[in-house]
């Protein structure tokens, strides 16, 4: 009894410390957010938006709102709001406070913005090849690109001929913030061979051999999942236990609705949905991270319609979701 009284004084003086030391380093931040939280729209405001029927009440109900200011500047003089338009500034909104509150912190908040961002990042990176691909200019792309995933390097990424990603690979994408996932991804791909080694660089024959099978957007579900779990494992090991808790939840449902959406658009390839398909190559792409892993792995592994779909998700949250999609 005497050992569980002292064990429980000493938590009680470290929390106490804790407490004590917590404005040094997260005090101001704390505050930033506390801040910006209150100008989130409330559930009233929400209401009259939903019962707006043109842009000028629209404008009205938001204009006396933190959002106001931001959204509606370059917009006077327009009858009509752009809805692609407002998405962007409120992204660029999102962007800067983030950028402001990592100026201002240190770890591990500024290392989670970092690492949350780099999802957005690799997005980016891929949107910004295709367009360069379809011979949209790097200026023209940079201005439709989502801010979130915003970063000075992304200049240099340069047009792709003839599905040469390994070049690309090689020149610029190992160089990025968020090179260190494509690397990860070519060790993946080239698991077993000389490159699977960290240490060894890979000449341009044998990258370009690995790459091959592979095209953009399987490069893209392939590093992102590589984010995911990495960014799932980092959370784990480095918040607190409630911070931890909350984007473990969150990074669940977003590993699942990658599971989802991977697995529907696989239907209508037949390398992707027949036997082989779904036991091997569709298992690349599937994240472990998730609530769907591994209780329903197996029934999604045989999915290959979306009636074996619906089945595999029988008794989730997804299965609602679903049955609204398809009405």
């Amino acid at each position: 009894a005497r050992i569980i009284i002292y064990s429980k004084k000493i938590n009680a003086a470290m929390l106490g410390m804790e407490m004590a030391t917590q404005n040094i380093n997260d005090g101001y931040p704390e505050a930033l957010l506390r801040s910006l939280r209150k100008g989130f729209l409330s559930d009233d405001i929400y209401g009259q938006i939903k019962n707006c029927s043109n842009s000028s009440e629209f404008k009205l109900v938001l204009e006396d709102t933190d959002y106001g200011t931001d959204l509606f500047n370059a917009e006077e003089g327009k009858e009509n709001v752009e809805v692609s338009q407002l998405r962007k500034k409120m992204k660029q909104r999102l962007m800067d406070q983030f950028q402001f509150i990592l100026a201002q912190s240190c770890y591990p908040l500024n290392a989670f913005i970092v690492k949350m961002l780099h999802g957005y990042q690799i997005d980016n990176v891929v949107f910004i090849i295709e367009g360069l691909k379809g011979g949209r200019t790097m200026d023209e792309l940079l201005k439709t690109a989502d801010p979130l995933g915003y970063f000075p390097e992304l200049k240099n990424i340069m047009p792709v001929e003839d599905n040469d990603y390994a070049s690309l690979y090689q020149t610029v994408l190992i160089d990025l913030p968020v090179g260190v996932y494509f690397r990860k991804f070519m060790n993946e791909i080239t698991a077993g061979g000389a490159a699977a080694d960290d240490n060894v660089e890979m000449d341009s024959r044998f990258i370009a051999d690995a790459m091959k099978d592979y095209n953009l957007q399987q490069i893209q579900l392939r590093v992102k999942k590589i984010w995911l779990h990495e960014f799932y494992d980092w959370c784990e090991t480095s918040l607190n236990e409630t911070s931890a808790e909350v984007m473990m939840d969150l990074l669940k449902f977003e590993a699942d609705m990658m599971t989802i959406q991977i697995i529907a658009n696989s239907l209508s390839f037949r390398d992707l949905s027949d036997a082989k398909g779904r036991e091997v190559e569709r298992k690349k792409y599937i994240s472990r991270v998730g609530y769907l892993y591994p209780e329903r792995d197996e029934l999604l592994s045989k999915v290959n319609d979306f009636k074996a779909m619906m089945l595999a998700l029988e008794a989730t949250p997804y299965e609602e979701m679903l049955r609204r999609v398809n009405q």
